[in-house]
């Protein structure tokens, strides 16, 4: 074989492989964007499995092949998120970096505050709540969970950690499978009450006033 017939084929088209790689990453992007705008709502437990069957499915299709390179660390990588959320409460529809939020008013809270990856920071100091109890959930799912609480309500956390720490007030939990709850002194005859559901995948959660 002379040097300019491997040359053609070298450079005859893309490999089987690379077919296999760009077709799973539109269906992966199609997947997401309908998700995204409300067509159907796949949950990832179901998702990620399904991605790693059709990687290793391609693998085995161009199995004769020799670029593999792609395939295999998107199938690293699968791997990796599945076991990931497996054993830790990551919730992949929050987005990714630094978030502060800072309602003033009752009306502007929202009921659950949710960030995949980098810090979340909820400043809840300037709200006057309501009289009874107001629940909130927040989450993350890689990195760091800040709750700022005004002086005149009583807290009730539920806490909620993969692996990481926990500072709440003057309590601290750390480990892995954190799972645990911390309520303020004379919470259940309080006026304003605060119940705060947080979770964090990998990372540590701060609750202070």
């Amino acid at each position: 074989m002379t040097v300019e017939t491997r040359e053609r084929r070298h450079s005859g088209g893309p490999s089987a492989g690379q077919i296999a790689l760009g077709l799973l990453l539109v269906v992966a992007g199609l997947v997401w964007l309908l998700r995204s705008i409300g067509v159907f709502d796949l949950s990832w437990d179901l998702l990620l499995p399904s991605a790693l069957i059709l990687v290793g499915a391609a693998l085995v299709a161009t199995a004769r092949g020799r670029d593999h390179g792609g395939l295999v660390f998107l199938g690293v990588v699968l791997t990796l998120a599945l076991v990931l959320t497996s054993i830790t409460p990551i919730n992949f529809s929050g987005g990714v970096g630094d978030r502060t939020v800072t309602p003033t008013t009752a009306a502007e809270l929202r009921s659950e505050y949710a960030l995949t990856v980098g810090k979340q920071t909820i400043d809840l100091r300037q709200v006057n709540f309501d009289a009874g109890e107001t629940r909130i959930a927040a989450s993350v799912g890689i990195g760091d969970l800040v709750v700022r609480v005004p002086d005149d309500v009583a807290v009730r956390a539920t806490i909620q950690i993969g692996a990481g720490n926990a500072d709440v007030m003057e309590r601290r939990f750390s480990g892995a499978n954190v799972d645990e709850t911390y309520e303020s002194e004379g919470y259940d005859t309080a006026s304003r009450r605060l119940l705060l559901d947080l979770s964090v995948g990998v990372g540590n959660i701060e609750v202070s006033r």
